[in-house]
């Protein structure tokens, strides 16, 4: 059977609702579903859906951008608030973006497709390294608003490289940060499940690190959006 867009937008609505019928966390099932789909074939089926319907990949442009942290998200299936499926990609000519630490608005589970990265983890210690906090919330436009909160410690619990096939979920409550190798590709499969209650992210700079109070979203042309489809039906099939 072909994994196009509406069996895979089927088969998450439906492990995702199994796991909330059973009282279970949808944080394993995420994991489980993104894991397989990371696949490359079973990938490149779904990219291919989409490339050959428009009208799914033109709603799916409107949802994609060039992200502050560098990379291009690519939205792949919306069916929020229960869950969207999203690719991040690092193209190797990609600008270097923000290396602010933060936690997220939603669960995610992710898959490493291609390349990889460094992830380090953190918590917050007021005898930590000194950090500056900000509170950022989506602005109206679409873009980001950060506010200062104020000196805050952090220290790092983990840091671990990741590479394909690799795959792991995150709470909303965690603090973590990518390092991607400069001119490399590098392509991850995200699951977004649950929203937390509050809708800002928590964001820490080091103490004198240049941060913009308003970061505009750098919106996707969805022409822009379907070759980087097809790019990436390339590299999978290479």
């Amino acid at each position: 059977m072909r994994l196009g867009l509406e069996v895979v937008t089927g088969s998450l609505y439906d492990a995702l609702e199994r796991a909330q019928v059973a009282g279970r966390s949808h944080s394993a099932a995420a994991l489980e579903s993104t894991s397989s789909l990371a696949h490359s074939p079973h990938l490149t089926q779904l990219l291919r859906s989409l490339i050959d319907d428009t009208e799914a990949a033109e709603r799916c442009a409107n949802w994609s951008y060039l992200h502050p942290l560098g990379f291009h998200k690519l939205m792949l299936v919306n069916a929020a608030p229960l869950f969207d499926l999203r690719l991040h990609v690092w193209w190797p000519d990609s600008q270097p973006g923000v290396d602010h630490i933060h936690n997220h608005r939603f669960a995610l589970a992710s898959a490493i497709v291609r390349g990889g990265y460094n992830m380090q983890l953190f918590q917050a210690d007021p005898d930590g390294a000194p950090m500056m906090e900000y509170r950022e919330m989506i602005s109206p436009d679409g873009g980001w608003n950060l506010t200062p909160v104020g000196p805050a410690g952090l220290c790092q619990l983990t840091s671990v490289n990741l590479g394909p096939g690799a795959s792991y979920g995150l709470a909303t409550s965690a603090l973590h940060r990518v390092d991607v190798v400069p001119g490399s590709l590098c392509v991850t499969l995200v699951l977004r499940t649950t929203h937390a209650a509050d809708l800002a992210t928590r964001v820490f700079a080091r103490p004198g690190q240049a941060v913009s109070r308003s970061i505009p979203a750098r919106e996707m042309s969805r022409n822009s959006y379907r070759r980087q489809l097809a790019a990436l039906v390339g590299e999978l099939t290479s």
